[in-house]
């Protein structure tokens, strides 16, 4: 499920963390990937503060409120930007969908950042149609 918009500061985050968690609640098995490399806001959000664990070359996400997350928070600090454009991003998210154990999830919530640029477009890239829309 993608979670998206043309403008920034619009809540797309806050969308994401409450609907993963409210889904969670209600049996659910769920992963959100924090897409918006530029902005990331889950980690905080969520309350998570310890990065994944690497097993044999794959990714564990941590786990809080029965959601697994990952999000480029935990491999740069808030202080410091990500100045990164197409091939470099495009490679991080195909590890955040590739490299990461997800198991077997109900719903993947993908949070977008603002516009239709890089992120947008790698994921039209990997994503062959998503289910939802948001």
């Amino acid at each position: 499920m993608l979670i998206a918009s043309g403008k920034g500061g619009v809540g797309k985050s806050s969308v994401s963390a409450n609907l993963a968690i409210s889904l969670a609640n209600r049996g659910k098995s769920v992963g959100i990937v924090d897409a918006d490399v530029w902005g990331f806001s889950i980690p905080r959000m969520l309350g998570i503060d310890k990065p994944p664990t690497v097993i044999d070359d794959l990714l564990i996400p941590p786990r809080v409120h029965g959601v697994k997350a990952i999000s480029m928070g935990f491999f740069a600090r808030e202080d410091q930007p990500v100045i990164w454009r197409g091939p470099m991003l495009h490679k991080a998210l195909e590890q955040f969908l590739t490299d990461v154990f997800w198991d077997d999830l109900d719903y993947l919530l993908i949070d977008l950042p603002p516009g239709t640029g890089d992120i947008a477009l790698s994921l039209a890239q990997f994503c062959h149609a998503p289910s939802s829309m948001l």
